[in-house]
């Protein structure tokens, strides 16, 4: 009988990659990859240490784990694992405590205690490595990339290229750089070679994705215009999409590019984080609010139907009421079309802790809620805007109600009644929406 492993993955779409790699080694080496919620012999928690609130999600699943599998081996992994493996080690039933540099090794440390792999017996307390010795693109040239679906064992059609990890940037409130390490970059024909592995697979869609995807660099001169350049340049690939690029790495050119390439979707998520020039100075931000203006109008003016997402942070060290006003005005002002906001979270060994003005939990929370509802207001704004359009929909799967439901290029979602097979692309005419999904028919 094939031992079983089970996954669980909080945080960032880097971490989703990091699993889908993993798991498929797992499968490569005789494993049966199973639900988190089934019984397993091993489960691998890919863990975020972003917030606290991601922390105690990790706290809760090893918990629930251990009681639904008291005899499997618990092994932690990622940021979290690499920021406070103490606490985690003190958790019962944790086995094996794997930081990002050393999560790749994974069978290595399995092996290590002298028992078949999955023998929960081996591990009499819990065994502990964070340090940074692996190079996370060497560490991955041993592992399996997954074949013909992106996350294993379910029906996405899109398939995620990490070609950046880690970050040099010192922003006073951000842990990653502690986790994470200094910026890493893939060698950029490898990253050509698995573009066109992936579109050889069948994908229609590669989503490049990295820790700070506008620091990508391969050899003096070459930067992410550059990469994007000879992406495009390889043949019947329908659509690349770029994740989250910092502001101080968007330039009007690369904004051309893109809305003359006819490959990459216009969709962007560009970090705020503050719509007040003196929080962003006091975060340690590489650009003012008057940049990011700048860039939502190159954006705008090249790409009017671009959707544009941004992280924004509210409860900072020092947001007075008025500070926090005015970064509420400035979100208001921007054509950007989603939020995702966070409140600040202190964060060990980030240069914020050093801030003696703090916001109380209530405040912060207020503004949250605020902060949310204009980011509510803006998104309806735009999926009514769609109304009446005829757009481009990679469909992935058929809902149980008998509609089919994809993603636009500008990544919203449609549902169709039309039949349309998964990781296929149609036109589809958009006559309406429900709550956050807009609803058409296919024309063609």
């Amino acid at each position: 009988m094939h031992k079983r492993v089970a996954f669980y993955t909080l945080g960032c779409k880097v971490n989703a990659v990091e699993s889908d790699v993993l798991a498929a080694t797992f499968q490569q080496r005789g494993y049966k990859l199973v639900d988190f919620k089934e019984k397993s012999d091993i489960y691998v928690i890919n863990t975020c240490t972003v917030t606290h609130k991601a922390d105690a999600q990790c706290r809760k699943i090893i918990r629930q784990t251990r009681k639904k599998s008291p005899e499997a081996v618990i092994a932690v992994i990622g940021c979290y694992a690499q920021a406070d493996p103490h606490a985690i080690s003190m958790l019962p039933g944790v086995d094996l405590i794997l930081g990002n540099g050393e999560k790749y090794a994974i069978f290595e440390h399995l092996n290590n205690n002298s028992c078949p792999e999955g023998d929960t017996s081996c591990f009499t307390e819990p065994v502990i490595h964070t340090g940074f010795r692996i190079n996370p693109f060497e560490g991955e040239k041993e592992m399996a990339y997954p074949k013909g679906t992106l996350r294993v064992g379910t029906w996405r059609t899109r398939a995620f290229l990490k070609v950046q990890d880690g970050c040099s940037y010192k922003c006073s409130y951000c842990i990653i750089p502690f986790v994470r390490g200094p910026s890493v970059c893939r060698d950029k024909n490898d990253v050509l070679n698995r573009a066109k592995a992936i579109r050889d697979a069948g994908f229609k869609e590669i989503v490049i994705t990295a820790v700070n995807l506008g620091e990508y660099r391969n050899g003096s001169g070459y930067r992410l215009i550059h990469l994007m350049k000879d992406l495009c340049a390889i043949p019947d690939i329908p659509r690349i999409r770029l994740t989250s690029i910092e502001p101080n790495c968007i330039s009007e050119e690369l904004i051309k590019f893109i809305a003359g390439s006819g490959v990459i979707c216009p969709h962007f998520h560009v970090p705020l984080q503050s719509g007040s020039d003196a929080i962003l100075k006091k975060m340690r931000r590489k650009y003012s609010t008057k940049k990011y203006a700048q860039i939502m109008e190159w954006i705008k003016m090249y790409l009017p139907d671009a959707a544009v997402g941004a992280d924004v942070m509210v409860g900072f060290p020092g947001e007075t009421d008025a500070l926090f006003e005015e970064s509420a005005d400035f979100v208001r002002e921007m054509p950007v079309t989603y939020l995702h906001v966070f409140r600040y979270s202190p964060r060990s060994g980030t240069h914020a802790l050093n801030f003696s003005y703090t916001i109380p939990p209530q405040v912060s929370h207020a503004r949250s809620q605020k902060m949310i509802g204009i980011g509510l207001k803006k998104k309806e704004q735009f999926l009514r805007n769609q109304i009446g359009k005829t757009v481009d929909v990679l469909f992935e799967s058929n809902r149980n109600n008998g509609s089919y439901e994809g993603f636009t290029r500008n990544y919203v979602r449609v549902q169709c009644s039309d039949a349309a097979k998964a990781n296929s692309l149609k036109h589809a005419l958009i006559t309406g929406k429900s709550g956050f999904v807009l609803k058409g028919h296919v024309v063609s």
